[in-house]
């Protein structure tokens, strides 16, 4: 959203329609096994929780600050342990994947794993 209110106002302003080449998704990897991302991660400020959805990835983000809403996002792999979402953000990537499952995921921030709920 905060995309297409930036190009609007630089349209506007500037008389230059898209300024910005828009990001693509490159084809779908084949067959990537999701396993190793599922989980809970923990930032600062937010809790992740990462599913598997169809094939693809579910990240739900449950803010950890005061009227902050949840937000809910499919993430299509890319590969080397990269997601994208539909039209290219956001982007996240997971680190440190290591026997079998990652240690971080990296969303404009690092957030580490945490033991599933009520485990």
């Amino acid at each position: 959203m905060i995309t297409t209110i930036f190009d609007e106002v630089t349209r506007q302003i500037t008389g230059i329609d898209d300024v910005r080449p828009k990001p693509e998704v490159p084809p779908r990897p084949a067959d990537i096994d999701l396993t190793p991302y599922l989980g809970r991660y923990e930032s600062t400020g937010v809790l992740f929780t990462v599913e598997a959805h169809q094939g693809d990835l579910r990240l739900i983000a449950d803010p950890k600050v005061l009227d902050q809403k949840r937000s809910d996002v499919l993430l299509q792999p890319i590969g080397d342990h990269q997601f994208v979402a539909a039209g290219g953000q956001p982007a996240c990537t997971f680190l440190g994947v290591d026997g079998g499952r990652a240690s971080y995921l990296w969303m404009h921030s690092v957030a580490r794993r945490v033991p599933a709920a009520g485990a």
